[in-house]
């Protein structure tokens, strides 16, 4: 249903009753052609703002350019091209700076740019805050990606020193092939079978090393056994160097471990500080907003009058 407003011409004086329907009118007694916005700029304003919030862009973009064809310094419609190329709902959606991984940063700078030079020069520097709060962005996005690094760096050491610590497990128990991949899937049968298979062939090396004792012995005598004590001493001197090695190769992924949690800890205060930086620039872009000095300005008048 149509809304009926009155206004006066600008022309003849005459009365004029305007649908807020119409885009395009003429006074009926001068036939001065007037535009919509002419008489509901702020109502256009206000459906703009209402779609931006809504998160329809085309439809607020539509508004806003509706607005700038006819007052092209209006803040308020600059702002919100800009934060519709951003994708950006509302002032307060980028009061944290890690909203913004959400908004499309290179369409907002190709309309700050543009809004810069439209702005009345009071405004310009509402739009030059904006743009340096893009810039921390810019590097708080290099800590993300420089985060991002180490973790997958992280991972490969941790994965690599696992790897050492299995293998070295399996020289300290050579017994234990149980798969890693199931390990803790297993159930309390399956446990019980492999402690089983675990100690017959236990068993089997036992006997085996006494059939290979008896065997020297008897083709070698006395220097049979010297054999079959070195060959055993010979075993555990293997097992125990390459566990030592195996351990020893730890030490450079530990390293880069120990680097790689400095880097990391390095980063996350680089991240406090660039957010405490921005949310200082946030209230700054705030008190440079004239749309919320303007309303605090009016708000005054109102509670002076009322006095």
């Amino acid at each position: 249903m149509s809304q009926l407003k009155k206004y006066t011409c600008s022309k003849c004086g005459g009365a004029l009753i305007v649908d807020k329907e119409q885009e395009v009118f003429n006074c009926p007694f001068c036939d001065t052609k007037f535009d919509f916005v002419d008489f509901h700029g702020e109502d256009v304003l206000g459906d703009a703002a209402k779609a931006l919030h809504r998160m329809e862009f085309v439809a607020a973009k539509e508004k806003y350019e509706m607005i700038l064809k006819r007052d092209p310094h209006n803040f308020a419609a600059l702002r919100g091209l800009v934060f519709c190329a951003g994708r950006i709902n509302s002032p307060q959606y980028i009061q944290r700076i890690e909203k913004l991984r959400k908004c499309n940063i290179p369409k907002m700078r190709e309309s700050i740019s543009f809004a810069k030079d439209r702005a009345l020069e009071d405004d310009k520097e509402y739009f030059l805050r904006l743009s340096s709060m893009l810039d921390l962005y810019d590097e708080f996005s290099d800590l993300d990606k420089e985060l991002d690094e180490l973790n997958t760096q992280n991972k490969k050491e941790m994965g690599k020193i696992m790897n050492l610590t299995d293998r070295k497990a399996s020289v300290n128990n050579p017994l234990t092939w149980t798969d890693e991949s199931n390990s803790g899937n297993t159930t309390p049968e399956e446990e019980g079978d492999t402690q089983r298979e675990d100690f017959v062939l236990l068993a089997a090396i036992v006997l085996f090393f006494l059939v290979g004792l008896f065997i020297c012995i008897y083709l070698l005598g006395s220097l049979g056994v010297l054999i079959a004590v070195g060959a055993v001493l010979l075993a555990i001197l293997i097992r125990v160097l390459s566990s030592f090695s195996l351990e020893k190769a730890k030490e450079p992924h530990r390293q880069a471990l120990h680097e790689i949690h400095g880097d990391m800890s390095e980063n996350a205060k680089k991240v406090q500080e660039l957010s405490q930086k921005y949310e200082e620039s946030y209230f700054e872009l705030k008190k440079l907003d004239p749309t919320a000095r303007k309303s605090s300005s009016e708000d005054a008048s109102e509670n002076t009058s009322e006095n």
